[in-house]
């Protein structure tokens, strides 16, 4: 009974003291064993996605850095390109292309493991090539395919007569870059000005709503903008210049305010930027010529600062590059017939270049400049009728070509160029067939005559104008119906993918970007438009400029 006793006591003092915590040196951390609630893990910052949260052995609630590049999309190119290290969310792809196949890719050569089977060509005879687009270089003798398309440029084609007649002798045209919009004066008969939209159902031009505003009297050729938004009708009584944009609700033209400052005396000509922003205007009293910029905020031109050197005399005829930059201005009975001159920024006026090389002979009366004005051409009333000038950046200054294959019928009045320089129209008052079109010939540095027009105008012509492509002409005429237009047709010779290479007779070298408007010649008038790079024959390539 007494050990029964001992015992029961001896449980109850050893359990009081087993019920006590024990007590750890400091420091000491139990070993874990994978429960509990511990934190662990070998994942670091990199293999989180960031903007989400992590533990690990090491610690709790780590923020992830591993990027998060969602839906990545590669098109292959010439090189490798690394693939983003990161998150990517599965949606993303390589581009693929339906053109990758082997008859598109030269024989020997191999793409993304497609083997090409297009042979080259063994000839190009009979084929003209023209710079476009500045292309790549290659090796001489390697084949090298044109990207693009190559279009045989036929003769100028008459359209239907417009469904209304000028109301007088037609004297000076204007038209936009596209062809779309036609500006005609006929100087002697009021209302002066007849404006036209070119109607592809009815292969014509017809004629829009009457301007607003007659001008006071009618000058021989107007200028309008690229866009045909922006309209300039000189005339020879004050206030000399009428100006006009393009009402799209009304569907006629609407006079702006009038200039700041009027021209000096009757103004017969005007000469516009491709933009609309800077206008020149020809005069028979000093300075013999007024330059204008447009004011958005004033609605109209403002004259800029007076030209450093006036032309030699009373001017008629005046021509600018498509970006203002260039400005040629004729002066038909003094020498030196012609004055060129560059746009300054900073004195914000026309200052006079390097006299030309060879003056136009006498009589100068109309001239025109390429876009980039490069090209420079000038119609005379003295033979040969038609003078050509290049631009030389060495001597600052134009230099005469060498003579057209072929003069103008007669004593030259207007004249108009395609915005490349390559295509130039020519009439003649006098003598028939009062119309001469040419192509400029880079192997021969030379406007060459082109195939005539199908019906030549009715009677004598005087100023025409031509679309930026030369695809559109149109021929005041002093005869009824007072305006001839034409439409030159343009087809496509070869497909978008045209294999050339070096063959016998006609070895073929890649394209030098260092010249411009280069032709390879043959014979037959065709473009090559939209291309990537070209090859051309060596004989024929031109000299650097």
């Amino acid at each position: 009974m007494k050990t029964r006793f001992f015992l029961i006591v001896f449980l109850l003092i050893a359990g009081l003291s087993f019920a006590q915590p024990i007590r750890q040196p400091s420091g000491f951390a139990p070993p874990s064993t994978g429960g509990g609630g511990e934190s662990e893990g070998t994942a670091v910052a990199a293999d989180v996605l960031t903007g989400k949260t992590f533990s690990n052995d090491s610690a709790v609630g780590i923020s992830g850095s591993m990027p998060n590049n969602g839906a990545v999309n590669i098109t292959p190119g010439t090189s490798s390109q690394a693939i983003p290290a990161g998150y990517h969310n599965g949606s993303g792809s390589v581009a693929g292309d339906v053109d990758l196949v082997a008859s598109n890719i030269a024989t020997g050569t191999i793409v993304f493991g497609t083997t090409g089977t297009l042979s080259p060509l063994a000839s190009v005879t009979g084929t003209l090539y023209r710079q476009v687009e500045l292309g790549a270089t290659g090796t001489l003798g390697d084949m090298f395919i044109v990207r693009g398309e190559i279009n045989t440029v036929g003769a100028p084609t008459k359209t239907n007569n417009p469904d209304s007649n000028p109301p007088g002798a037609g004297y000076g045209a204007a038209m936009s870059a596209d062809g779309q919009y036609l500006a005609v004066l006929s100087a002697l008969t009021s209302p002066y000005l007849k404006t036209y939209k070119w109607s592809t159902a009815n292969s014509r031009y017809e004629a829009t709503t009457a301007q607003d505003t007659t001008p006071p009297d009618g000058g021989y050729y107007p200028a309008m903008s690229a866009d045909g938004q922006f309209l300039a009708v000189p005339s020879t009584s004050s206030p000399y210049l009428k100006t006009y944009r393009w009402s799209t609700v009304n569907g006629r033209y609407e006079a702006t305010t009038a200039q700041d400052v009027n021209p000096p005396a009757a103004a017969y000509g005007a000469a516009m930027s491709a933009d609309g922003l800077y206008l020149a205007v020809p005069s028979t009293s000093p300075p013999y010529m007024k330059t204008y910029k447009w004011s958005a905020g004033n609605n109209r031109y403002e004259a800029t600062a007076q030209h450093d050197a006036n032309p030699a005399g009373q001017t008629f005829g005046i021509g600018m590059s498509a970006d203002g930059q260039y400005l040629a201005v004729l002066s038909q009975n003094a020498s030196p017939y012609m004055k060129t001159y560059k746009w300054s920024a900073g004195n914000n006026r026309y200052e006079a270049t390097t006299a030309q090389d060879v003056n136009p002979p006498s009589g100068a009366v109309q001239t025109a400049l390429s876009s980039d004005g490069q090209y420079l051409v000038v119609s005379t009333t003295s033979s040969p009728y038609l003078t050509a000038y290049k631009w030389s950046t060495a001597n600052n200054r134009y230099e005469k070509t060498a003579a057209a294959d072929a003069n103008p019928p007669g004593a030259a009045q207007g004249l108009a160029m395609s915005t490349d320089g390559q295509y130039v129209a020519i009439s003649t008052p006098n003598t028939s067939p009062y119309l001469r079109t040419y192509k400029w010939s880079s192997s021969n540095s030379r406007y060459e005559v082109t195939t005539a027009q199908d019906v030549n105008p009715s009677t004598g012509a005087y100023y025409p104008a031509m679309s930026a492509d030369g695809k559109y002409l149109a021929v005041p005429t002093t005869g009824s119906p007072y305006l001839t237009t034409y439409v030159t047709t343009i087809s496509e010779r070869l497909s978008p993918a045209m294999p050339l290479v070096a063959s016998a007779g006609y070895t073929l070298l890649p394209y030098n970007a260092a010249y411009i408007g280069a032709l390879m010649e043959s014979g037959v008038a065709s473009d090559v438009v939209n291309f990537a790079a070209f090859w051309w024959r060596q004989d024929l390539l031109p000299p650097a400029e």
